[in-house]
């Protein structure tokens, strides 16, 4: 999953990918051993599981998440798994291929029906051969404290009681965490069993970003079914390499990736809307989100929410981040003064519903802060004043910058001022439109609707009249986020899956 960035840098950094590197169809008729690299970015579970009634009994291996609307699944070509990637395909109206979770489907992109199982199934269509081990780093999953039962497995995979992915995949040849130009393969966390994580608990690094490689006598692409034909039509995903500046082929990939749902511009504190059910379209996201820098309260709800699904009994904290783009703070977990507990709600299965409303809140604050932002700065437009203007603009830029609804203190300092200077500005008295404009800042900068109506003499209270311009500033929604996944949750091995 990963995690709707903020980020400031990344028109320069897609120019130096260009400059750098550049896409490429693998040709089918490639000649020699190739190594296909099946790149598994966000919280996802991996298990094995065999069924005497599919792919003749054989293991295979299964990716499996919770579903709620505030996540969805994609799949696409290429080695680049990250979420930046993703947002430069939606920009360029290349969306990936969506996967859709059992139950209550996506009812814009996913065919509807709520009994459907969505047990998809990735086929390579070519001849397995032995390679190497391959130039990566060790594999890092976390692995689940207790044993999850072939029952529950089987429920999961098959009968889902609950909303989940599903992905069946073949035996890969190698498995390693990703390391490289894309972002971080892992991320920190404390981790026990059965209790809250403590001072004492040590700290370690997880995967995010899995690697399964796969040899191969030749690459083309894989094809994507689901296990019930009526579920959905089956679909290519072509192998593409990635090439160097002296055009060597330095990997061959396609990407999997449990990301945070964007929200659209339509959403509202009382009414959040997310893509792909509400939206569609990279021009209709928001620029609100529900990134929680303080206690990483994303990464707890998936930790959360996987605990529930496999009713493990683990427990997990995440450190706080250091910046808007998704930087983990190392070894930072939000002590209290007294240095004896943790100051972040840990994740665990009895937790997870309280952490998923704290996701919800958060995302309805940033709405309201955007609707707020964007009232102040719709109010420059009615300021008649230079000064006036000059104290809004303070006020707007502070908050914009803060990600926050305009800073109160700030806001009535500012406003303090351009009340000192109405007489001057206004000697024949405040026409009736600068009035409601300042009425409508003066309710922003944090004071209350009596005294800003009763300072700008208006007997009842003006409507504002927030225009809807939740336009996508590319600048602040499509961050690189270090192509980290969208929460620092780490990968968990379900019964010893993928284990080295």
């Amino acid at each position: 999953m990963l995690r709707l960035p903020l980020v400031n840098r990344i028109v320069g950094k897609i120019a130096t990918l260009l400059f750098v590197a550049a896409f490429t169809a693998v040709p089918s008729h490639a000649d020699g051993p190739q190594d296909l690299e099946i790149m598994v970015n966000g919280p996802w579970t991996f298990v094995v599981y065999a069924d005497p009634t599919m792919y003749g009994g054989d293991d295979r291996l299964y990716l499996v998440a919770p579903a709620d609307e505030t996540h969805f699944a994609s799949i696409w070509s290429g080695p680049d798994a990250s979420m930046r990637n993703w947002m430069k395909l939606m920009m360029q109206g290349k969306p990936p291929q969506l996967i859709c979770p059992s139950g209550s489907a996506d009812n814009t992109t996913c065919p509807n029906g709520v009994s459907k199982q969505y047990l998809y199934s990735v086929a390579v269509n070519s001849t397995p051969v032995v390679i190497g081990a391959p130039a990566e780093e060790r594999e890092s999953v976390y692995s689940a404290s207790t044993r999850v039962s072939h029952k529950n497995v089987a429920a999961a995979i098959l009968t889902p009681g609950t909303s989940r992915y599903a992905i069946s995949l073949p035996m890969p040849d190698y498995v390693k965490t990703y390391s490289g130009d894309y972002g971080p393969g892992v991320a920190e966390a404390k981790l026990e069993r059965s209790t809250d994580p403590s001072l004492a608990t040590g700290d370690a690094e997880y995967s995010t970003w899995t690697v399964l490689h796969y040899g191969l006598q030749s690459l083309d692409r894989v094809t994507v079914t689901t296990k019930n034909s009526g579920d959905q039509n089956p679909f290519d995903v072509t192998i593409v390499a990635l090439l160097d500046r002296d055009k060597t082929i330095t990997r061959y990939g396609i990407s999997l990736s449990l990301m945070q749902a964007p929200l659209c511009n339509t959403s509202t504190p009382d009414m959040l809307k997310y893509y792909p059910k509400d939206c569609t379209k990279y021009s209709e996201f928001s620029k609100a989100t529900s990134d929680d820098e303080d206690c990483d309260t994303l990464s707890g709800f998936s930790f959360a929410a996987s605990t529930v699904l496999w009713q493990l009994p683990d427990y997990a904290l995440f450190p706080s981040e250091q910046d808007s783009e998704g930087t983990q703070n190392p070894l930072n977990y939000r002590y209290f003064d007294t240095g004896t507990k943790l100051g972040c709600p840990a994740a665990y299965k009895g937790n997870a519903a309280q952490l998923k409303t704290n996701v919800v809140k958060l995302a309805r604050e940033h709405v309201k802060a955007l609707a707020d932002i964007t009232s102040l700065e719709d109010q420059l437009d009615l300021a008649t004043s230079a000064k006036t203007k000059k104290m809004l603009e303070q006020a707007a830029k502070a908050a914009r910058a803060d990600g926050q609804s305009p800073n109160a203190t700030l806001g009535v300092q500012a406003f303090s001022q351009v009340l000192a200077d109405t007489d001057a500005i206004y000697p024949a008295g405040i026409p009736d439109e600068a009035a409601i404009g300042l009425y409508c800042a003066c309710t922003l900068a944090g004071n209350s609707d009596s005294d800003c109506k009763k300072e700008f003499d208006l007997a009842a209270t003006p409507s504002c009249g927030q225009k809807n311009r939740f336009d996508l500033d590319f600048d602040l929604v499509a961050a690189q986020d270090k192509g980290s996944s969208d929460c620092h949750s780490p990968q968990i091995s379900i019964n010893g899956a993928i284990q080295p």
